[in-house]
């Protein structure tokens, strides 16, 4: 097939190399591409935080634009970019392999009072056991899930891509770490992976369909979509789809921190979520079905946040509760 497959993209290093992934994807298959840049708001606009210049949907909004107009013929993401609300003309219609889930604390090239320890994942004890540090991020998920396992942890903001990121963290002196996607140090195989420390997602619950890439295609251009679809991972598939269902039932948006993470255990599939507002307060759930019930998934474990304060973290928050039908 001679068509050439226009891959819109963001210019950063780490939304480049993920356009890279799948044209090559792609090019092993026959088919002709092109890489397309794509300035978003979100890439402009660096002096305040996402939920400041409307959400994740920043990133994406004027690649969405060019593929409603017809002039790409496929838009690559980060998934956890992407809101769960689509325009009606698109659709996601390939889910890469999911990369690691993890989120991960970054230290500095000579680390200031966090040793690089031995430890596979750092998990609420390990956490506190640091005392007092100071660790930058810009996520209001991370801030949350930060602030409510230790009362010692100073909180520094931070926007910008990977390498901005890692520039900072050196020269903020008073810096003690950041925190990154395990994801995007090991797909740009940056030295900082080497001084990385995993924090545990059974605590530290990752975005939702974090570590996976995104495809996604104007409904109305069914041949780019076929040619698409033969990148989608099905088991990634599976889990993304939980994981966005349960952002759909929550109403989520740019203001909520949730994380959501499904995931396989043996023959069964297993879902982790939580929501955060300041001060501690807290919604967690865990679920487990068969997996042959995933449908069933995403609406239980959403009853159980209900069951464990979801409410009470909603009103904090100051944002309306959702409601189950």
């Amino acid at each position: 097939m001679n068509q050439k497959i226009r891959i819109g993209t963001r210019g950063s290093k780490l939304a480049m190399w993920q356009a890279q992934f799948v044209a090559t994807a792609l090019q092993e298959r026959g088919h002709h591409t092109e890489i397309v840049q794509i300035s978003t708001l979100g890439d402009r606009v660096q002096d305040r935080f996402l939920h400041e210049i409307g959400g994740k949907g920043v990133f994406i909004r004027e690649i969405e634009k060019q593929l409603i107009e017809g002039t790409i013929d496929l838009g690559v993401h980060s998934l956890k970019d992407i809101p769960a609300q689509l325009p009606a003309s698109l659709a996601i219609v390939a889910y890469a392999c999911r990369h690691a889930v993890e989120d991960v604390l970054v230290l500095p090239e000579v680390p200031r009072r966090i040793p690089l320890l031995a430890t596979d994942r750092l998990n609420v004890e390990s956490l506190a056991a640091l005392g007092a540090v100071t660790i930058a991020t810009g996520s209001l998920r991370r801030q949350n899930l930060l602030s409510s396992a230790s009362a010692q942890v100073t909180l520094e903001p931070i926007r910008g891509n990977v390498d901005t990121r890692l520039r900072k963290l050196e020269e903020h002196l008073e810096w003690d770490a950041l925190i990154l996607a395990r994801a995007a140090l090991e797909r740009l195989q940056l030295p900082a992976r080497q001084r990385m420390i995993p924090l545990d997602p059974a605590w530290f619950v990752p975005s939702p369909c974090q570590g996976i890439l995104g495809l996604e295609m104007n409904v109305h251009n069914p041949w780019a979509a076929e040619v698409a679809a033969a990148l989608n991972h099905r088991e990634t598939a599976r889990f993304a789809q939980v994981e966005r269902q349960v952002l759909s039932l929550l109403g989520a948006d740019c203001e909520l921190p949730v994380g959501v993470h499904a995931y396989s255990c043996g023959t069964e599939i297993a879902c982790d979520a939580v929501v955060l507002a300041t001060a501690g307060r807290t919604a967690r759930a865990k679920v487990t079905l068969a997996s042959s019930q995933v449908e069933n998934l995403p609406r239980l474990v959403v009853e159980a946040l209900f069951d464990n304060g979801l409410k009470q973290v909603m009103q904090a928050l100051g944002l309306p509760c959702p409601q189950l039908e």
